[in-house]
């Protein structure tokens, strides 16, 4: 699991496909990959961050991961789910081409043979795995820029500029 700007740049042309190896990434050779639980989108970080806490890819394999019984979901299956979650729902919005590289022969093996989980034998919380609100999610190269701009902003002087300038 690759999340970066144009991970696929990394893998495109150059994974073989015989040497074991599956990779899966964020974005393709050309794209931005995405924040998400950043302040002010529809599911924002808990108040005292002032950063993003994720990328659309990561949460959407993560939050999948958490929600099933990895020894009864496939590779194939997490991919397909990730993809759907992660990709733009229309020519002009946000998201990512999730891809994938190198060698798929392994992609029908069960999960838990890579991540270790088994929810099944573990107490955890059952809940719908819902796609995620990409609502107010910025290009990954701007979170930094977030960061900054709410730390400004709570400043005493500038928050009451902003006041006077925005009402």
């Amino acid at each position: 699991y690759v999340e970066a700007c144009e991970s696929g740049s990394i893998f495109e042309g150059l994974m073989p496909q015989d040497h074991n190896i599956y990779v899966t990434t964020a974005a393709n050779a050309q794209e931005s990959s995405w924040a998400a639980y950043c302040p002010g989108m529809e599911t924002p970080p808990p108040s005292e961050y002032k950063t993003c806490l994720g990328d659309a890819y990561s949460v959407s394999w993560m939050e999948d991961s958490e929600t099933h019984n990895l020894k009864k979901e496939s590779i194939k299956q997490q991919y397909e789910v990730v993809k759907a979650r992660t990709a733009p729902r229309n020519e002009s919005s946000i998201g990512s081409h999730v891809m994938e590289y190198g060698d798929r022969t392994f992609k029908d093996e069960m999960l838990f043979l890579y991540q270790g989980f088994d929810p099944a034998k573990s107490s955890i919380t059952k809940r719908q795995l819902l796609m995620p609100s990409l609502k107010g999610a910025i290009n990954q190269r701007d979170a930094d820029i977030l960061f900054m701009w709410n730390k400004v902003t709570k400043l005493p002087v500038v928050s009451c500029l902003v006041h006077l300038l925005c009402s």
